[in-house]
């Protein structure tokens, strides 16, 4: 067998130098402060949207998975605010949660 290498030379470049662009950023950041809160909240508090009483059926439709499968109620709440039930993911209870109250003020009295 023949040896082709020469003597001191390796046979592989080796790695090349990283430019800084390229230097591994670490996988994820450190925070800045560490540590942890093991405190239990004082108090909770569940909001409900206040309804006028012509909508409050509103939410027993919302909260009955039959909103899921029936169209003609699926465009009840679409029509309330088009955008708000694309932003709220197609869910009624949210969207009741986040609508304007003026705006379900204005549907009530109608």
């Amino acid at each position: 067998m023949i040896d082709n290498s020469t003597p001191g030379k390796d046979a592989s470049p080796g790695p090349r130098p990283l430019a800084p662009s390229e230097e591994p950023r670490p996988r994820y950041p450190e925070p800045e402060t560490s540590y942890t809160c093991s405190m239990k909240p004082v108090h909770v508090f569940n909001v409900i949207p206040s309804l006028p009483p012509a909508l409050e059926g509103l939410r027993q439709l919302a909260y009955n998975l039959r909103w899921a499968w029936n169209h003609d109620t699926i465009e009840l709440f679409r029509r309330l605010d088009t955008d708000l039930w694309e932003s709220t993911g197609h869910n009624p209870v949210l969207m009741l949660g986040t609508i304007d109250q003026e705006q379900l003020g204005g549907r009530g009295q109608g």
